[in-house]
């Protein structure tokens, strides 16, 4: 693609010029942000981030977002607190053999879990503002995080698997995160 999304319309499907790989998830994150800011920002009060397999009751999700709709940002949150963090979840999932065998740094954050989470327009645009924060990265989730609490902005714990979302293994509402390792500090 030539340009930075293309709308089929028909199928109600925006296309993202951003490969289809997990380790250009932040960059999908950030485009579907941006797309959504620039298109809808004087229809919706913010953006709503979910996963491809999570179960979803939209009834149950529709009530979260009336309630929720003035929140920063939420979700089922978790804190990465230990400076010498590695993380081994992206391995075997990504296009790239390095990044397959290669441990990754996740950054110092308060941060929502990737499955679902609430954005509203203020937040938007702060991530809109800061691309160039997802560079190097492959966890939107924990990236997104990092960028907001940059500007102050921590997220709200929020049950969400008592809203309507469904998915394997989260652990809910909020789980302190310390990974061993050691790597270079995040620039």
């Amino acid at each position: 693609m030539e340009e930075e999304y293309r709308i089929d319309e028909e199928n109600n499907i925006v296309y993202l010029k951003v490969p289809d790989n997990y380790e250009s998830l932040p960059f999908k994150t950030y485009g579907s942000i941006k797309f959504a800011l620039e298109n809808y920002s004087d229809k919706i009060y913010g953006f709503l981030k979910t996963d491809d397999d999570i179960e979803l009751d939209l009834v149950r999700i529709q009530q979260y977002l009336l309630l929720h709709k003035d929140v920063p940002y939420c979700g089922i949150t978790t804190k990465v607190t230990d400076t010498n963090n590695l993380s081994y979840w992206h391995m075997g999932k990504c296009e790239s053999e390095f990044l397959n065998r290669t441990p990754h740094r996740v950054p110092l954050a308060e941060y929502c879990a990737g499955g679902g989470y609430y954005l509203n327009l203020d937040s938007m645009q702060k991530i809109v503002d800061s691309k160039s924060m997802y560079d190097g990265m492959i966890f939107e989730d924990a990236t997104t995080g990092y960028i907001l609490n940059s500007y102050g902005i921590y997220p709200k714990t929020v049950d969400l698997t008592i809203w309507g979302f469904k998915w394997e293994g989260i652990v809910p509402p909020r789980i302190e995160t310390k990974i061993t390792g050691t790597v270079p500090p995040l620039r």
